[in-house]
């Protein structure tokens, strides 16, 4: 199994839809064997002013070794959340 490669970001933003949770947020976009994926990884509120872009950047390597990788983690003070387990947002590159 071949890893993701990142081709894109950190794209930070804002969740203007939930601003009382979401502090901050960051995308990238991976690339495997032609197909694209976003990943998205946010920061709860909750988590401390430490707990930001050098976690969220850990969390991005922790999952480009799997097959079919979160396509939103959140990061709180004490862990990492896979909401929903959706499926990544797929694009395939022409």
């Amino acid at each position: 199994m071949n890893a993701w490669t990142v081709v894109g970001g950190p794209f930070e933003y804002y969740d203007a839809a939930t601003p009382e949770a979401i502090a901050v947020g960051w995308s990238w976009d991976l690339k495997r064997h032609g197909e694209c994926r976003v990943i998205r990884i946010e920061i709860d509120k909750s988590a401390t002013a430490q707990r930001r872009f050098r976690d969220a950047e850990q969390a991005l390597l922790d999952v480009l070794h799997e097959e079919d990788p979160p396509a939103r983690l959140l990061l709180t003070w004490s862990e990492v959340i896979r909401p929903g387990d959706q499926p990544s947002e797929v694009r395939r590159s022409a």
